[in-house]
């Protein structure tokens, strides 16, 4: 089975913020910043927050539904990352999740939330298939969830996908990476994100101490 491994998983009802009391104000639309942030993830091995990335794309103020021309310029204008959109233009997604997959590419697919809904969508990369179906990292509680290519195929929504064209090194982590454009651009925005962390390392550790003082 062709797999993007090791692939993250995060959640975008649980990931860093500054905003106030901790909360993140739009965890609940922040499945595509939350897909940015586990492809980054992958192929840098750097981890910015969903909600910073959101804030850099729109503002701290905005909530609402993300999109996919939003997020593709995010990755292109502050991360030095060529995407390739495609909105309705294939009958199925199958073959280009696989081919996309097979070069080892990333991909974040808009699928509906709820079928019941047409006007709901919901962003998660896909990260793996084999002859019988699809792996999704749904955002959504941070799980790896798998799809037989009929249910992937009525779920995904009119033929929407990103294309990182990018594949993840094979020395990641092991040095002699520095001059790399993707990796030096998003370490740049993680030292921008440092407020994001510090705020959810603080909070971390408050928490561990009220339950350590607890009888």
């Amino acid at each position: 089975m062709p797999m993007l491994s090791p692939w993250p998983l995060y959640n975008q009802l649980a990931d860093w913020t500054v905003d106030a009391d901790g909360v993140d104000e739009n965890r609940e639309n922040n499945c595509g910043p939350e897909s940015v942030a586990m492809c980054l993830k992958y192929l840098t091995g750097v981890e910015l927050p969903a909600d910073f990335i959101k804030d850099a794309i729109y503002g701290a103020s905005f909530t609402g539904y993300t999109f996919m021309g939003d997020l593709a310029r995010f990755l292109k204008k502050r991360c030095d990352l060529t995407c390739e959109i495609r909105s309705g233009q294939e009958p199925t997604l199958q073959p280009v999740v696989k081919r996309a997959i097979d070069a080892g590419f990333p991909t974040i697919v808009l699928f509906f939330f709820e079928l019941e809904k047409p006007d709901s969508g919901h962003f998660a990369p896909v990260v793996g298939y084999d002859e019988g179906g699809a792996t999704r990292a749904n955002p959504w509680g941070g799980k790896l969830e798998y799809m037989k290519w009929p249910d992937f195929e009525t779920w995904q929504k009119s033929s929407n996908i990103i294309i990182l064209n990018r594949q993840r090194p094979d020395n990641l982590g092991r040095g002699g990476l520095e001059a790399d454009p993707l990796i030096q651009g998003v370490e740049d925005l993680l030292d921008e994100a440092q407020p994001y962390v510090d705020r959810a390392l603080r909070e971390a550790a408050e928490t561990s101490e009220r339950a350590r003082r607890q009888p």
